[in-house]
């Protein structure tokens, strides 16, 4: 189990970034069986703790597709 833990990866606007995938797959083949994500904002941008920080805060920030 890997427990939550801030990594401050995402773009300026809380989407992931290519660096902060990678760290998960890494992750995910590297035998963690459970990973807790750190916080996220959800309700606006307001909601911002910090810089790097993920949001969904918006459906269009869902990903599509490479699931």
């Amino acid at each position: 189990m890997r427990s939550a833990t801030w990594d401050a990866m995402a773009d300026k606007t809380g989407l992931v970034t290519e660096r902060s995938a990678a760290i998960y797959h890494q992750l995910n083949t590297g035998g963690i069986g459970l990973i807790v994500t750190g916080f996220a904002y959800v309700s606006s941008p307001l909601g911002q703790a910090g810089a790097g920080q993920y949001g969904i805060y918006n459906d269009k920030m869902i990903p599509v597709g490479n699931q």
